[in-house]
């Protein structure tokens, strides 16, 4: 590649196209070292993966831009850095996943592990390529955990990349129940519209490395291999349209991680497109609450719940849904006792100062939500001088302040029972 960003620069002027170019860390790269990174691997059968139904679609009824980091909010994750292996499937793929997410259930940015998704499936422990397809097809079942279970980092600890093995790893896994595929502009554009981002591979050309911003379009340099990524909206832009996309070299290059690139450059509308819908949340676990008379015991075991139950704790069901893994967005719910009361919280200052009133520590309960995430409700907290009660229901709280109980605010936000 030509490294001369002001040589490159003055070319996009003669052809009249719009971007810039500027040296970065992928300018600066050997090709050697580029090329690794670039994995979208074209299956032979291609065509016969290709399997979407494209109705007609009237491009007249669709708006001239959509961007879904900025629809009614933001339903767009940060952007990741791939490093020096060539996993940008799992990248594009994974943010496709995760935008689906955000905008079909959790309506919160769940970062979701592309180390779980890329190296533990069937695609295996190594760098080499893959398609976006093929993606899809291998994580629909098993889904992917969050990526606090699995930080990208993790999977190269030993330097290859690793597998690692997590507990239950099935009730971590969000998933999704459908594949969908756009082989047309106008699809592509209405399932933006109507459904949500998509992932997408592309020709990468030895100029595109230097991209800082504008509508790219292929200027000069040879082809060097497929790259996958993460288109998020579109723009007409006046008859010279272009997609936006998300890329996974980090916020240090092009435009804070992100390009645009014209209809119809690079193959990028030439090869199927494909996304999911249908999206699973991982599965929440229910919140027992016990009484004995005296205290509130809130647990999430099957087993401690049996046990309380012996030993004279009477249940009183499920007070809602909490997590009991470390999801993003979420904190520790902390479980005190002091012999007498069970005490919950997820301020480690209330903690040690209750550790020094006398309540010993019993861990952590489960994880639950220090703000509210759409879908969540307070889970109030009061107490009587003896006994902590926590409960999602205004009616209850209204009726045990009537029996004797204080408010002490909101202990955190929970999922509904």
């Amino acid at each position: 590649m030509n490294n001369d960003i002001n040589a490159l620069n003055e070319a996009i002027k003669e052809k009249g196209h719009t971007w810039v170019a500027e040296e970065n860390h992928m300018t600066k790269m050997s090709s050697e070292e580029r090329i690794k990174m670039l994995g979208a691997i074209i299956p032979d059968n291609l065509n016969e993966n290709t399997s979407s139904t494209q109705e007609t679609i009237d491009t007249t009824a669709l708006p001239s831009s959509i961007d879904w980091r900025n629809n009614n909010g933001n339903f767009v994750t940060r952007v990741k850095d791939q490093g020096q292996c060539g996993s940008c499937v799992g990248f594009g793929c994974t943010a496709t996943f995760e935008s689906m997410l955000a905008i079909e259930k959790v309506h919160y940015l769940q970062s979701l592990s592309v180390a779980d998704s890329f190296f533990c499936s069937s695609h295996g422990t190594n760098c080499l390529g893959w398609w976006t397809d093929s993606y899809f097809k291998a994580n629909k079942s098993r889904g992917v955990v969050a990526d606090v279970l699995f930080p990208y980092s993790e999977a190269f600890s030993n330097g290859a990349p690793i597998c690692i093995t997590i507990p239950n790893r099935a009730q971590h896994a969000y998933k999704y129940g459908q594949i969908n595929s756009t082989t047309t502009i106008a699809a592509a554009k209405a399932y933006l519209n109507n459904t949500g981002p998509i992932a997408a591979c592309f020709m990468v050309y030895e100029d595109f490395y230097g991209y800082k911003s504008g509508i790219y379009k292929h200027t000069t340099g040879k082809h060097d291999a497929n790259h996958c990524i993460c288109i998020v909206g579109y723009n007409d832009n006046n008859g010279d349209g272009y997609w936006i996309c998300k890329n996974s070299w980090g916020k240090r290059w092009g435009d804070q991680g992100y390009f645009y690139i014209a209809y119809n450059q690079c193959n990028i509308d030439v090869w199927a497109k494909y996304g999911v819908s249908d999206t699973k949340d991982a599965p929440s676990q229910p919140l027992f609450r016990l009484y004995n008379g005296t205290d509130h015991f809130y647990t999430t075991s099957e087993t401690e719940k049996v046990s309380a139950e012996a030993g004279g704790y009477k249940s009183e069901g499920i007070s809602s849904y909490v997590y009991e893994n470390q999801i993003s967005n979420s904190f520790p719910f902390y479980r005190l006792y002091n012999g007498i009361d069970h005490l919950y919280t997820t301020s480690a200052a209330e903690k040690k100062s209750a550790e020094a009133g006398g309540y010993n520590s019993e861990g952590i309960a489960c994880y639950v939500f220090e703000t509210q995430i759409n879908d969540s409700v307070p889970f109030y907290r009061l107490y009587n001088g003896v006994d902590h009660l926590y409960t999602t229901s205004e009616a209850e709280k209204k009726s045990a302040e009537a029996d004797g109980y204080n408010s002490e605010g909101i202990a955190c936000y929970v999922l509904e029972a």
